[in-house]
């Protein structure tokens, strides 16, 4: 099964407390439903077509406990990533009263993704892009270095650089996958 969010608009002014957006949602390929968060600290709404409604709910009880387990690996693996951070006693997923929920909080991840991707696109374009101490930077060059025949030698150099300066910095590189979860159904 491949969840994935496309025809992402992100509106910076409207977000106060999370982002907000709207978005479309697709279960291997096939139109699944709408997203939107109207960014003031909400939940992200899901929904469909009053004609598709039945056949959404019914998706979701199908794949509710699916659904509930990759939410609760993403948490799991964002805390671990994250060790400065206090796990609270109870995640989203221990609260999550359904596979909605857990549907919820994973397009709320690969909203992120997406919308994380789109702005270091031009980034990766001039140079590489890094995470430090949770902080997102890019070390680079002026004009597009993608095709290049130095390429390689520009990045490796800029590379070297940024571990130099911070030592514990993460290399961010490009994600074709961002917006797309696939999940195995084999498992369950």
């Amino acid at each position: 099964m491949k969840i994935q969010v496309k025809a992402l608009k992100v509106s910076r002014m409207a977000s106060e407390e999370t982002l907000c957006f709207t978005a479309k949602i697709y279960l291997d390929g096939k139109f699944l439903a709408k997203a939107s968060n109207r960014g003031q600290g909400g939940p992200t709404n899901i929904y469909c077509e009053m004609a598709q409604h039945q056949a959404f709910q019914d998706w979701i009880e199908k794949h509710a406990a699916i659904l509930l387990d990759v939410d609760r690996k993403r948490w799991d693996e964002f805390y671990d990533k994250h060790d400065h951070l206090t796990r609270p006693v109870s995640t989203p997923l221990d609260t999550a009263q359904n596979g909605r929920d857990a549907l919820e909080s994973i397009v709320d991840n690969l909203v992120d993704e997406l919308d994380e991707e789109r702005q270091n696109k031009s980034w990766h374009q001039k140079g590489v892009v890094y995470r430090s101490n949770g902080e997102i930077g890019m070390m680079g060059y002026n004009k597009s270095i993608v095709g290049r025949e130095d390429e390689k030698a520009l990045r490796d150099s800029a590379e070297q650089k940024i571990k130099e300066k911070f030592p514990d910095a993460e290399i961010v590189k490009p994600n074709p996958n961002a917006g797309i979860l696939a999940i195995s159904t084999t498992q369950h």
